[in-house]
């Protein structure tokens, strides 16, 4: 359940019986917590932190030109994703496919659980061939922003600090 709809039935604006109704089809768990809060200002600042949570605030972005530049097999670029840990003092490599984007940006598709943090870290970076430039290439990244069809996260799309 969102904590938006949990803040708002805590806060007393669902009527009781509709609640009962609602557990007793599943569309409430019986885990949730049901109990009124104690004050109004508990209930004003759940609801505000709820409206305010990252499930709220977050925004899918659809790039449906990205996707077509991505899938012309001539646009697309092989690869190594290089990434670099500082702290916990590892490198990891990745062969990508990818395609560059108009403004130094470079699109990759999503990896999982891809450390975007560390994409972005001014140590970690992609290492490729042009197709016009026989010279090897590195990109490193200051920004990133993740492109989504739906609810599916299909590319990160990163931009270029410098390339060397």
């Amino acid at each position: 359940m969102r904590p938006i709809a949990t803040a708002v039935m805590r806060a007393g604006l669902v009527d009781d019986d509709l609640i009962a109704e609602m557990k007793h089809w599943g569309f409430i768990p019986r885990n949730v917590e049901a109990h009124p809060f104690e004050t109004v200002d508990e209930a004003i600042s759940a609801i505000d932190d709820a409206i305010h949570g990252e499930e709220q605030i977050r925004l899918r972005k659809t790039d449906l030109d990205l996707l077509r530049l991505y899938l012309n097999k001539d646009k697309q670029i092989q690869g190594r994703l290089v990434i670099v840990d500082t702290v916990a003092d590892t490198r990891a490599n990745k062969p990508v496919t990818f395609c560059i984007l108009p403004g130094r940006r470079y699109a990759i598709p999503w990896m999982g659980d891809s450390p975007l943090d560390l994409l972005v870290n001014g140590d970690s970076y992609l290492t490729y061939h042009e197709k016009d430039n026989p010279g090897s290439r590195r990109a490193y990244f200051s920004s990133y922003e993740e492109i989504s069809f739906g609810e599916v996260q299909a590319f990160m799309v990163l931009e270029a600090s410098h390339v060397q």
